[in-house]
């Protein structure tokens, strides 16, 4: 929780106070592994069906930008929100993502949602790993899940993502 706040401080430096978080932290007893066994399972959940009613409530053009396995998150909730025709216009933002762009432009439009773009590292094995169809490298060592993955090493992006939109 505590990263995840620190990215929440990261995001609001640009985009202002008025930044929410949705946390799914990495699993308590077997970290990643536990992380892996929840995207593998593709079951729905309470968490989802949460996350998919928060998201029907935002503003019209809020931003979301979704971290690692948030785009999974992200994902269900947009197939939540299709089943019971509801839509969400939001923009999306995804980084180190194991879900595929090509998975995730689909499921926003499936809900009138924007794609805004997809941004992962070549080096970042979350991102470029077997669960991302689209991924173009594989990974040597998981040592570059440390230097590659956390969210603040993708802010310089999102960071320019705005300041492109607001030229």
């Amino acid at each position: 929780m505590e990263n995840a706040r620190e990215s929440v401080n990261l995001i609001k430096q640009d985009y202002g106070n008025n930044v929410g978080l949705i946390n799914n932290a990495t699993g308590k007893y077997l970290g990643i592994i536990e992380d892996a066994a929840e995207w593998v399972s593709n079951f729905t959940t309470t968490k989802d069906i949460l996350n998919a009613y928060s998201i029907k409530q935002l503003s019209k053009d809020t931003i979301i930008i979704t971290h690692s396995a948030g785009n999974e998150d992200i994902f269900k909730a947009n197939k939540i929100n299709k089943e019971i025709g509801v839509k969400t216009p939001y923009n999306l933002i995804s980084v180190g993502s194991p879900k595929s762009a090509t998975d995730l432009k689909q499921s926003t439009k499936n809900v009138s949602a924007n794609f805004i773009t997809q941004i992962n590292h070549k080096n970042d094995p979350v991102a470029n790993g077997w669960l991302n169809k689209d991924a173009s490298y594989e990974f040597d060592d998981y040592k570059d899940l440390k230097n590659y993955h956390p969210f603040e090493t993708y802010y310089p992006d999102i960071k320019d993502i705005k300041n492109k939109n607001d030229n």
